[in-house]
């Protein structure tokens, strides 16, 4: 992944340290305008992602906590790679020191549970890249575009069996995959296949990451964001849309998908009492709710 300024490359991500990464699977202003990252990690503990760096500034501030095992300060590591650009990386306890070399795949401290999360959300590391004289903005980072990404197994139907329960959350993996992809989950509109990239409708958009999107199909496009190999086309949701499970009647608040994860991941604003791990989940095909 390439961090740009008018569509030169500035910075490059290497993001073989992460378990599965996510432009747009977050509700703020930054991924919607695929200026920032979030990177989750298989054991909690965030790597550099980065050639190489130096720890510039450690600041903590008020945070809301939207859920009651948050913290309600979040901490903001802002890291120089390079004369006049620095990393902005929160929702990581740091372990590292002002003045701290790093290079890749470095230490740099614990994931948290940031006040910024809802019920649903993993532990993950938020990452732009920015000016240094505007270091601390939600909007104004340098735009990030995927240049290479890992292929994962990829159908047009949420169908798939259990792997995991949580409280307000459950990963399936799918069965009947038909094709390889940047994410699990596609919708084919006019013959060719758009892969899916964020949250829906919890959080208002997904991307689509393809060709370019007639207009004539695609009334509510607001905007194309050019990723490198492909296009990110933004979807708003106006309306909520319920996500019912034909086997045993669950009801869910929306679908997640990231880029290089398996499994797809549905989410509730209740605890989910009634589906374990082996059940198998099916819900209709994702273009009748898009």
């Amino acid at each position: 992944m390439h961090a740009y300024s008018e569509s030169k490359p500035i910075i490059e991500l290497d993001l073989g340290v992460s378990s599965f990464y996510s432009l747009f699977n977050s509700p703020y202003p930054g991924h919607y305008a695929a200026t920032a990252l979030d990177i989750y990690f298989k054991d909690d503990e965030a790597l550099f992602p980065f050639n190489e760096g130096r720890v510039l500034r450690i600041k903590w501030f008020n945070a809301p906590r939207k859920r009651p095992d948050a913290f309600d300060k979040e901490p903001l590591i802002l890291v120089e790679l390079a004369p006049g650009i620095v990393a902005k990386i929160l929702h990581v306890y740091p372990r590292v020191n002002i003045g701290e070399k790093l290079y890749y795949g470095d230490y740099i401290g614990d994931l948290i549970v940031s006040g910024y999360m809802y019920f649903w959300s993993e532990r993950h590391m938020h990452v732009e890249v920015r000016s240094l004289h505007d270091p601390y903005r939600a909007r104004g980072a340098f735009k990030l575009k995927i240049v290479r990404f890992r292929d994962v197994f990829s159908t047009n139907t949420i169908y798939g069996v259990v792997e995991l329960v949580e409280k307000y959350f459950i990963l399936i993996k799918p069965l009947k995959t038909c094709t390889l992809g940047p994410t699990p989950l596609y919708i084919d509109i006019y013959g060719d296949k758009y892969f899916i990239e964020g949250g829906y409708p919890h959080y208002k958009f997904i991307a689509l990451l393809g060709s370019y999107i007639d207009n004539a199909w695609g009334k509510h496009i607001e905007q194309n964001i050019d990723i490198g190999y492909c296009y990110a086309n933004i979807l708003s949701a106006d309306h909520k849309i319920m996500l019912r499970d034909k086997e045993n009647n669950t009801v869910f608040n929306g679908v997640s998908v990231f880029f290089g994860r398996e499994q797809v991941k549905l989410v509730s604003s209740n605890i989910i009492r009634n589906v374990k791990e082996g059940d198998i989940i099916h819900i209709v095909s994702l273009k009748e709710y898009l």
